[in-house]
């Protein structure tokens, strides 16, 4: 293989061929047009990372290699396709547990309250062995949490923002949607709240 970078399905495709052609990839950029072949290099490793290509010379790479269109369009989905698993498992190896405060006109958004609040007002961190504790225990314990918290703030979310309820994001793929008196409201798998820190700061991101 020519490659030495970023390893992906769109990369094997364009590197098998090259090596039928008896090619690199500075010969290949030569050959689709580019003047600098070094300056194509860098653009054409972009595109076999993340199947985004910067150029419009790289879309002469199906004539240049000898391949149908199709089979590239295909190589660039199961590298899309690779890259969000990635993505994912990277999502799921910094989750932590984290309960949300909800506002009367929805979720709090990060782009309006953070000026003004910052996170430790909106996010209440779970204890670190939250995630070791069965459901019924997790659930009590959010319980407890809710009602002091909704009693402090004096059911005010900095004083000018009613709190309507809570989001518990209790595991990756699950969140408990909390009433302020602490009952349980509803369970949603799949949700699109996902709360993910970055490397154990707490997360600015809030919705996918």
């Amino acid at each position: 293989m020519t490659g030495k970078y970023p390893h992906t399905p769109l990369a094997w495709v364009v590197d098998s061929r090259c090596d039928e052609l008896g090619i690199d990839r500075l010969e290949l950029m030569r050959r689709v047009g580019f003047s600098n072949p070094w300056k194509g290099i860098k653009k054409l490793t972009y595109y076999l990372a993340c199947g985004h290509h910067p150029s419009v010379k790289l879309a002469r790479l199906p004539a240049e290699l000898g391949i149908p269109k199709r089979v590239l369009e295909r190589a660039i989905e199961r590298t899309e396709e690779k890259l969000e698993n990635k993505r994912l498992e990277k999502r799921r190896q910094y989750f932590r547990p984290l309960l949300l405060v909800q506002t009367q006109s929805g979720v709090v958004f990060q782009q309006f309250l953070n000026p003004m609040f910052g996170n430790r007002m909106r996010i209440i961190p779970m204890p670190p062995d939250f995630q070791s504790m069965k459901k019924s225990e997790q659930i009590r314990l959010v319980s407890r949490i809710v009602r002091k918290h909704f009693r402090s703030r004096k059911k005010m979310l900095g004083f000018v923002i009613p709190i309507d309820g809570y989001y518990l994001q209790r595991t990756f793929d699950q969140v408990v949607v909390f009433n302020t008196n602490g009952t349980v409201r509803e369970e949603r798998k799949n949700s699109s709240i996902t709360f993910v820190f970055d490397r154990g700061r707490l997360p600015s991101v809030f919705l996918q």
